[in-house]
């Protein structure tokens, strides 16, 4: 088993890659690992956040270097192994519109790299680091990362990390923008996580969900048509249960707790 779920709080599911011997490389195997656990996530009602870590001490080593050099396929072939493996880790990842937090629990290097930036949120133990070693290689980024990193942290630093390969610690990573907190300890992180995870599986999970694909189509659309969306969710998300129960709540606090006279349950 490359792929471990677990459950550290309601509503919360952990996605841990477990390839220690290969230092969480992404194998063919993780990748069909990490796919299966997306859709798991997507699909699952009783879970509303994933966290995303490492076995070990790594978060993820990148691409299986063991089998790079061993044949020597064409372009059209290296691209179809690219598309069904890395490419569809992405439209996983672009399909799920449930929060993912990357827990950062040690080196992400490569495509590991890559892999946290395609979370929605990123934390980091302190010790963690991440290494963009595409142009040292003599590659390119090939999962993501030259699209992510331009978004967070803008065209010149972006391309700055990504033809340095510099390895960027988790302090620097936090400045940058790439990180959203750092934990003093992988044990302490995954803590941290989980209660920022818990923090959000407790909002409304159709409010949460259609949020972050507002925020998903935002970066693909004009002003317009994200109006146009967010209307439509506006309209949808008002009929649901969790409207109104936010409602009704805010309703008792502003009258001091005392649900309005005309409304046992607390509606007019």
């Amino acid at each position: 088993m490359v792929i471990a779920e677990s459950e550290p709080a309601e509503g919360v599911r952990q996605i841990t890659i477990t390839l220690p011997g290969k230092a969480n490389a992404l194998s063919p195997e993780v990748l069909t690992g990490l796919a299966d656990s997306l859709d798991r996530l997507a699909t699952d009602d009783t879970v509303r956040v994933g966290i995303l870590t490492g076995a070990g001490k790594v978060f993820c080593s990148g691409g299986d270097t063991s089998r790079m050099g061993d044949e020597r396929p064409g372009p059209w072939e290296k691209y179809q192994y690219l598309d069904r493996g890395v490419g569809e880790l992405a439209r996983r990842f672009l399909r799920n519109d449930k929060p993912i937090i990357a827990a950062v629990n040690g080196p992400a290097v490569g495509a590991g790299m890559d892999l946290a930036l395609w979370c929605d949120f990123r934390m980091a133990a302190r010790s963690a680091y991440f290494l963009p070693g595409f142009v040292d290689l003599g590659t390119t980024p090939g999962f993501g990362g030259a699209w992510h990193l331009t978004h967070l942290v803008g065209r010149s630093r972006a391309l700055e990390m990504l033809l340095t390969g510099h390895r960027i610690p988790a302090d620097e990573a936090l400045a940058a923008g790439l990180l959203r907190a750092v934990a003093e300890t992988p044990e302490r992180l995954l803590e941290e996580a989980t209660a920022f995870a818990r923090e959000l599986a407790a909002k409304s999970a159709p409010a949460v969900r259609f949020t972050k694909r507002l925020v998903q189509r935002a970066e693909a659309t004009d002003v317009l048509d994200s109006l146009n969306l967010a209307w439509s969710g506006f309209a949808i998300l008002q009929e649901t249960p969790e409207h109104a129960e936010a409602v009704r709540r805010q309703r008792e606090r502003r009258m001091g707790g005392r649900p309005p006279v005309d409304a046992p349950d607390g509606r007019r």
